[in-house]
């Protein structure tokens, strides 16, 4: 009896120990993942930051052309209603001339 249980207490320490190797091993795979997954996060969020960064700029150069090019209607807009203007008072100029050419006939 005792045989077995002094066999028994050596299996269960070789058990132990056994399991203490494991679990050290486990906790190393653990740590190397979690490191490998921060390193990766850190890596994604940098490019997400990147891309950002990015599509603002495109964004504003995109806002700059337009306005740009909304400058640039205006500006003919604006010439088109001066030369119209100066259309309209020409033609009111010559029809008080000739108002008053036949009032003098007249």
């Amino acid at each position: 009896m005792s045989t077995q249980v002094g066999s028994l207490v050596i299996n269960l320490e070789a058990g132990v120990a056994k399991l203490q190797r494991d679990m050290q091993a486990v906790s190393k795979t653990v740590s190397d993942s979690m490191g490998t997954v921060q390193r990766d996060s850190a890596r994604a969020l940098q490019a997400v930051e990147q891309g950002s960064a990015r599509m603002a700029q495109a964004v504003d150069e995109s806002f700059g052309q337009a306005t740009a090019a909304a400058k640039g209607l205006v500006a003919v807009y604006s010439g088109f209603k001066v030369a119209e203007l100066a259309r309209d008072a020409t033609l009111a100029a010559a029809r008080y001339e000739t108002m008053g050419v036949a009032m003098t006939v007249v």
